[in-house]
């Protein structure tokens, strides 16, 4: 099997997305018990 620059910068860039979304959710759910309180104190 043959992969051109493309298509393994596609996999790649793929990868990256994946990994970077499960990033986001487990920051998410880290600071959920937090962000009603850190709105509250950016909204004063």
């Amino acid at each position: 099997m043959v992969l051109v620059k493309r298509e393994t910068r596609g996999f790649v860039d793929g990868v990256n997305d994946e990994i970077k979304a499960e990033e986001a959710n487990n920051i998410r759910n880290c600071m959920k018990p937090y962000i009603s309180t850190l709105l509250a104190v950016l909204l004063e």
